[in-house]
């Protein structure tokens, strides 16, 4: 799952794969606005066909939260 959510990070902010780690925070390490976060939910439930709700994005901080939250959605 962690590569899947990296390449879509990764795509979405225009950034080496590799500069997107587990422990990486999406505001601080990564430099995520609030147009590219909505960029990347949508990419993210597009690739894994899952809805990801407005209550949990406000939750996501680092990419270990989204790993877990896609991870905890597929079941």
């Amino acid at each position: 799952m962690f590569e899947e959510v990296r390449a879509v990070i990764a795509d979405v902010l225009s950034l080496p794969e590799e500069d997107v780690q587990m422990n990486s925070l999406l505001v601080e390490d990564l430099g995520l606005d609030s147009l590219d976060a909505m960029e990347m939910v949508l990419a993210l439930e597009k690739k894994c066909k899952v809805k990801i709700k407005d209550e949990q994005i406000m939750q996501l901080k680092s990419v270990a939260d989204i790993v877990q939250l896609l991870t905890n959605e597929l079941g």
